[in-house]
């Protein structure tokens, strides 16, 4: 169930913004803020503002990827320093 106060980035629906390093720092920071309050990494914790019940925003937009996005949360959950290979065990 969505937090009332959420807590992630905000991206103006402007898919030309939508760079390689946005989603990984955005997925850093995701990660990051999932491990440190313990809330699952799903696409039913980790959502858009457009997904805040009596919201009245569309951000991000149709074009944020979110399968790449949640693949990026996910693998820089598992690195430790964010960049390398996925931590073993």
């Amino acid at each position: 169930m969505p937090s009332h106060r959420p807590v992630g980035p905000y991206f103006v629906d402007r898919p030309a913004y939508f760079t390689d390093a946005l989603y990984e720092s955005s997925a850093r920071l995701t990660a990051s803020v999932c491990d440190r309050y313990g809330i699952p990494k799903d696409r039913t914790r980790v959502i858009g503002h457009y997904e805040v019940p009596g919201s009245d925003h569309r951000d991000p937009g149709p074009h944020w990827e979110w399968s790449r996005y949640l693949r990026l949360v996910d693998r820089t959950w598992r690195e430790p320093d964010g960049r390398g290979a996925p931590a073993s065990g």
